[in-house]
């Protein structure tokens, strides 16, 4: 299969990336600094640059692809949670998605398969504690 993984280099992407390419995919990984790209280059991964803000040439990946995984987002790990914080964190998901959205819109032959994931995290039993 031809997948596009937007958000390939964080702690999930990589994982899935490699299992991908392990599992004789072709990756197409959108990136905004393909110069400090995790993934080694290699006939399955193709490294594009974008800034999960902007349309742009990235989009033509999109065209035929069989797949389109979204993990794109600010590190969660990075800083404290604050109310700015929080905000850089909700946003570079919603607009990343909604980006990716858009431009799958504007194909002529769309994939059939978007998985869109963000942060996931398990706190263990709190009883009836409120964590936040």
């Amino acid at each position: 299969m031809n997948i596009v993984v937007a958000g390939g280099t964080g702690f999930i992407g990589q994982a899935l990336c490699a299992a991908l390419v392990h599992g004789g995919h072709r990756v197409s990984l959108l990136t905004r600094h393909t110069g400090q790209a995790l993934h080694r280059p290699n006939a399955h991964v193709n490294l594009v640059e974008w800034n999960a803000r902007d349309t742009g040439p990235w989009e033509e990946l999109l065209e035929g692809a069989d797949a389109v995984i979204n993990l794109a987002g600010a590190p969660i790990a990075d800083g404290r949670w604050t109310d700015e914080r929080k905000r850089l964190l909700t946003e570079s998901r919603v607009l990343t998605t909604r980006l990716l959205v858009r431009a799958l819109s504007r194909r002529s032959s769309k994939p059939p398969l978007l998985i869109s994931a963000s942060g996931i995290g398990y706190y263990g039993a709190s009883d009836d504690l409120v964590l936040d």
